[in-house]
C-alpha cells in the first residue's frame, strides 16, 4: 500500500505504519495481499462490496414518498457503501478495549439500576438534577419498576483513537444501540472481497456473540418455559435502523413486529397472528424508550407505541431489553459525570475514558467553555427540538457570540466536547487509498451478568476536516462504512476472550418448536400484496413489451383496429381504463410511466413491500428485488424519447427478473402459511389480469383483417402462445383461446389453473370460522368457467367470473388483515 504513495501526518498516530514510516507488523500479511491486487483491483472491490450489500438487502425503498421510493440505506441517505480497507485492532489493543468496554456497559447498568429505584446518585448530587431534567431522557413512568434481569441488556460505544493513540469514548449508546448486525454483514462482505488475505491471518469470528445474544434473552423470560418466545420491535420500515431490524429478526431467527402488530391482554403481550395471539416473552426492542407505550407516555410517545406495554413490564409478565428508560444514560449529557460515578460505584477509575466533556450547568464548566468556545463541538442535549450542534471553530464572531448568549440563557441543556485531532487509518474513496480518519462503533451484550464484547464492530470514515459530532451522523451520506477486525500480533497465536465453543458446551439446548405456522397478520398481509405487485408488474411489462415488438415487426398494424386494441389492453393493464390514450406510443409511454398502475408503479410497490418482510425474503430474492429497481430507473430514463430498442431491451431484463423471482417462490419458499399467501396474492392477480386483458381486447369480436394478430397479441400477453400453437397448429380460433386461458387446467396462466391453486390455499390456512362463504364464491367463479362459450361471449364470462373473485379478495382482507382473529394461548 506505501508503493500507492501512502504517508502518514508528522505528529499523528498512524494505524498502518509507525512514527518512522514502517509497516506495522498486524499489517504486513493484509499489505502484501493489497499490494499484489493492486489499487484500481481495491477499487473494484469496493464496488463488489456495495453490489453484494445491496443483494443482501442493505438498502431499501423509503415508502413515504407517496410510493416512488428511492434506495436508502442504513443510515437513511443514499445507498449503503462500504470501505474494503477494515479498522484493525492487535490483541493488545483489544485486551484494554474490551476491558474498557465491559466496565462501562456494567457502570452503566448500574447507574440505570440507581435512577429507576432509590435514586441515590440525584439525591447526593452525583448526577446533577439539572442536568437529568434538562436531557428529559428520564422516563418518569418506568421509575419503580421492577424488572427481571439487568436493565442493561445490550451496550454500544462509540470510540476514536486521538493523535497520541488514545482509545477515547465518543458517547455511550443504551437505548437502543444499534450496528452489531451492521458488523456482520460488513464482516461477510469483506470475507468475500480478500479471501486469500483471510486465510493467512487469525481474526476472532463475529458469529459467537451472536449466540450468546440469544442466550442473553433466553434468560430474560419471565414464565418458566421450556421455549420462551422472543420477538424483535422495529421501527416503520422508512426508519433508517428497519434496515438493521430486520437483519438481526433473520440472523436471530424471531420474528420482526412492528407496535401494531402486538396487543397487550391481562397484562401480557401478544403477537397478532393468523392463528390468533400468540403469547411473547421477551421484546428487543428496536425502537426508542420514550415510543414503546403510548398509554402510559402520551406526552411523548409516538403513534407506534404498544399502549400498555409499561404495565405488563410492571406485572412482571414481559421482558423489554433494554428495559424501557434506559435512554436516560444514552448520549454525552452523563459523560462528564461517569469518572466520579465509576470512582464511587466500582472503586476504581474508568479504564476507557471519554473525550473532555463539559456539563455547562457547573459554573466552572460553564466559564471554560465561553472563554474557549472555538476549541469545543457544542451539543444541545434536549431531545425534543434540539439545535443542531456545532463546531465552535466554525462559528463566526458573531456567530460564537449567539451561542454564548444562548448557553448562558440555559446552561443546563448544553454540553460541550473538546474537539480534538484524531488518529489517521487508510481508507478507501473514490477509488483511491489514502491516509483518512475513522471511528468505530463496538458493541457488548449481558450474558448471566458477564459482558461480552462483540470482537468486532461497524466502523465508518469521518471526515479530516470535521472529524466528529456523532460516529454515525445520518446526514454523513458522504462516507463509508468500515468493517472492525480484531487479530493477533505477529508470530504469536492469538488469545481468544471468547472461544467459539464456549456457548456450545454451557448452554442447554432449548427443544426444537417448530414456530413455521407462526405468522404476524402484518406480514401475512405484506406478503399478499407482494405477491399481487410481483405479478401486476409482470404481466403489465410482458404485455408492453409484446405491443413494442409487434409493433416493431408490423408498423402498419398501428394505425389499424389492432392498435386500438392494444391501446386499450395497455390502458386495462397498467391502469389508463378511464382515460383512453390516444396512440400506441402514448400508451406505451403511459404504462411504463409515473403513475397508478403502471409497470413503474407496480415494481416502486413490490420493492416497498418486499421492505417490510425482507425477514421472510432470501439474499436470491433480494438481488432479483434490487435489479428490478435498477431497471425500473433505466426504462423510466427512456420515457421521454421513447427509445423503443433501450425500453425493449429493459422490458426483457425487468420480465426475466420477475420471472425468477417467481421461480424462486416456486421453488425455494417452504410451504407454509408465509408462502401460501404469497402465492394466494399471485394467483388472484394473475386471474384478475387475466380477465381485465381479454375483457378489453376480445370482449367484441376483432375486425377480421386483424383478428389473427389480436389474438397472436392476447395469447403472447398471458405468455401463452407457443403452448396454444403447439396444442392446435392452426389458425387461432375465438372458442379454443377462450377455452385455452379460461379453463384449460393444464395451463398454468388459465383462470382454471388460478382457481383450482386458490382453492388448495385456502384449504390449507386455518380459517378461525372456517370459510363457507369463499367456497360459495370459489363455486360462482367455477360456473362461470365453465360456460357454454358458443352460448356465451368473452365478456359474459369475464363478468361472471371476476364478481366472485373479487368478492373473494375483499373477504379475504377482512378476515386475515382487517380484524384479525383473538385466540387464547
Amino acid at each position: 500500500m506505501l508503493s500507492f504513495g501512502y504517508r502518514s501526518e508528522p505528529g499523528r498516530f498512524d494505524e498502518l505504519v509507525d512514527e518512522l514510516g514502517r509497516v506495522r507488523p498486524h499489517w504486513e500479511a493484509l499489505l502484501a495481499n493489497w499490494d499484489d491486487l493492486g489499487q484500481p483491483e481495491i477499487a473494484r472491490r469496493q464496488t463488489v462490496a456495495e453490489r453484494l450489500l445491496v443483494a443482501a438487502g442493505a438498502s431499501y425503498t423509503n415508502a413515504a414518498d407517496g410510493g416512488h421510493g428511492t434506495p436508502i440505506s442504513a443510515t437513511g441517505q443514499g445507498t449503503w457503501r462500504l470501505d474494503p480497507i477494515p479498522y484493525v485492532l492487535t490483541s493488545q489493543d483489544w485486551v484494554h478495549v474490551e476491558a474498557g468496554l465491559r466496565q462501562r456497559a456494567q457502570l452503566l447498568d448500574l447507574v440505570l439500576a440507581d435512577l429507576y429505584g432509590p435514586r441515590t446518585l440525584l439525591l447526593d448530587g452525583t448526577i446533577p438534577i439539572g442536568a437529568a431534567l434538562s436531557a428529559q431522557a428520564y422516563l418518569f413512568e418506568a421509575i419503580g419498576v421492577e424488572i427481571l434481569g439487568p436493565r442493561l441488556v445490550t451496550y454500544a460505544a462509540d470510540l476514536v483513537r486521538d493523535a497520541q493513540g488514545q482509545f477515547l469514548v465518543v458517547r455511550d449508546h443504551t437505548d437502543v444501540p444499534v450496528a452489531a448486525g451492521y458488523a456482520h454483514l460488513n464482516r461477510s462482505v469483506v470475507t468475500r472481497l480478500f479471501p486469500d488475505a483471510l486465510k493467512s491471518l487469525t481474526i476472532q469470528p463475529l458469529d459467537p456473540w451472536f449466540v450468546d445474544l440469544r442466550r442473553s434473552f433466553e434468560s430474560l423470560a419471565p414464565r418458566a418455559s421450556m421455549s420462551p418466545r422472543t420477538i424483535v420491535l422495529a421501527p416503520a420500515p422508512t426508519d433508517a435502523d428497519y434496515v438493521e431490524a430486520s437483519y438481526l429478526s433473520t440472523l436471530l431467527g424471531y420474528h420482526l413486529a412492528q407496535s401494531d402488530d402486538l396487543a397487550v391482554r391481562s397484562g401480557r403481550v401478544w403477537l397478532r397472528a393468523l392463528e390468533g395471539l400468540e403469547g411473547v416473552d421477551v421484546i428487543f426492542r428496536r425502537i426508542s424508550d420514550n415510543g414503546v407505550d403510548s398509554l402510559q407516555a402520551p406526552g411523548r410517545a409516538r403513534q407506534t407505541g404498544v399502549p400498555g406495554l409499561i404495565q405488563a413490564v410492571r406485572e412482571q409478565h414481559v421482558s423489554v431489553a433494554n428495559s424501557i428508560g434506559s435512554g436516560v444514560a444514552n448520549g454525552v449529557w452523563m459523560q462528564p459525570f461517569l469518572g466520579q460515578i465509576c470512582e464511587r460505584l466500582l472503586g476504581d477509575p474508568l479504564l476507557l475514558p471519554a473525550i473532555e466533556t463539559l456539563w455547562c450547568g457547573d459554573p466552572e464548566h460553564l466559564g471554560a467553555v465561553q472563554a474557549d468556545i472555538g476549541s469545543f463541538v457544542i451539543h444541545d442535549t434536549d431531545p425534543r427540538a434540539p439545535r443542531a450542534a456545532v463546531f465552535g471553530s466554525e462559528l463566526s464572531d458573531v456567530d460564537q457570540a449567539r451561542w454564548r448568549a444562548r448557553i448562558s440563557a440555559a446552561p443546563n441543556r448544553y454540553v460541550a466536547q473538546r474537539k480534538i485531532r484524531f488518529a489517521s487509518t487508510p481508507v478507501v474513496s473514490n477509488g483511491s487509498v489514502h491516509l483518512g480518519m475513522a471511528t468505530i462503533r463496538m458493541q457488548a451484550v449481558n450474558v448471566d451478568n458477564t459482558w461480552v464484547v462483540l470482537p468486532g464492530g461497524h466502523g465508518r470514515q469521518v471526515l479530516p476536516d470535521r472529524p466528529v459530532i456523532d460516529a454515525f451522523d445520518t446526514n454523513a451520506d458522504n462516507t463509508l462504512g468500515k468493517d472492525v477486525w480484531v487479530m493477533g500480533g505477529v508470530n504469536q497465536q492469538l488469545v481468544f476472550t471468547h472461544a467459539p465453543s464456549e456457548a456450545s458446551v454451557s448452554v442447554t439446548q432449548l427443544p426444537q418448536v417448530d414456530l413455521s405456522g407462526s405468522l404476524p397478520t402484518r406480514a401475512a398481509e405484506a406478503l399478499f400484496w407482494l405477491g399481487r405487485n410481483a405479478e401486476h408488474a409482470e404481466m403489465a411489462a410482458r404485455f408492453t413489451r409484446s405491443v413494442i415488438g409487434r409493433a416493431e415487426q408490423q408498423p402498419g398494424l398501428v394505425d389499424t383496429a389492432w392498435g386500438d386494441l392494444a391501446r386499450a389492453g395497455l390502458a386495462a393493464l397498467t391502469g389508463g381504463d378511464n382515460n383512453p390514450f390516444e396512440s400506441v406510443t402514448v400508451a406505451i409511454s403511459g404504462a411504463l410511466g409515473i403513475r397508478s398502475g403502471s409497470v413503474y408503479d407496480a415494481i416502486s410497490n413490490l420493492t416497498a413491500t418486499a421492505n417490510t418482510v425482507r425477514e421472510f425474503l432470501s439474499q436470491g430474492t433480494w438481488r432479483l428485488v434490487n435489479a428490478l429497481e435498477r431497471e425500473k430507473i433505466s426504462f423510466s430514463a427512456t420515457l421521454l424519447d421513447i427509445d423503443t430498442f433501450e425500453t425493449a431491451d429493459a422490458l426483457d431484463r425487468v420480465e426475466i427478473n420477475l420471472l425468477a423471482l417467481s421461480g424462486l417462490s416456486l421453488e425455494s419458499v417452504v410451504r407454509g402459511p408465509s408462502w401460501r399467501f404469497l402465492d394466494l396474492g399471485r394467483r388472484f392477480e394473475r386471474a384478475l389480469t387475466t380477465l381485465g386483458l381479454l375483457e378489453a381486447t376480445l370482449g367484441s369480436p376483432p375486425p377480421f383483417e386483424v383478428v389473427q394478430d389480436v389474438y397472436a397479441l392476447v395469447l403472447a400477453g398471458c405468455e401463452s402462445l407457443v403452448a396454444y400453437r403447439r396444442k392446435f397448429r392452426s389458425d387461432v380460433r375465438i372458442e379454443a383461446l377462450g377455452e385455452f386461458l379460461v379453463n384449460e387446467p393444464s395451463n398454468p396462466r388459465s383462470i382454471r389453473f388460478q382457481l383450482d391453486r386458490i382453492a388448495e390455499h385456502l384449504a390449507s390456512l386455518p380459517w378461525p370460522q372456517g370459510a363457507p362463504s369463499l367456497s360459495a364464491l370459489l363455486d360462482q367463479a367455477s360456473l362461470g368457467i365453465t360456460a357454454d362459450l358458443e352460448n356465451s361471449t368473452i365478456a359474459d364470462r369475464v363478468l361472471a367470473i371476476r364478481g366472485p373473485l373479487l368478492q373473494m379478495v375483499d373477504e379475504l382482507l377482512v378476515t386475515w388483515f382487517t380484524h384479525p382473529p383473538h385466540r387464547h394461548v
